[in-house]
């Protein structure tokens, strides 16, 4: 399977280096202090991977979704 890096990548991308950037920038402050951004940064990282990964693998494809929304604004009548 060849993956081929779309638009969305760099955004995709830019959110996971930016919050990893706030985990690092956390790493010498007290435990207290810095619970609350280490998790809120660990949340939205796990979720932002996910996203690049599903993102890479549907890919090419066109889903339902995309499909309903298209004919529904093209005016051809639903199924």
């Amino acid at each position: 399977m060849k993956i081929k890096l779309g638009k969305k990548f760099i955004p995709h991308l830019g959110v996971i280096v930016l919050i990893a950037l706030g985990l690092l920038l956390t790493r010498n402050w007290h435990y207290e202090t810095a619970l609350f951004p280490r998790v809120g940064c660990t949340v939205v990282l796990i979720m932002a991977i996910i996203s690049l990964i599903s993102e890479l693998l549907h890919q090419g494809r066109k889903r339902e979704s995309d499909i309903w929304v298209a004919s529904h604004l093209s005016g051809e009548p639903s199924l």
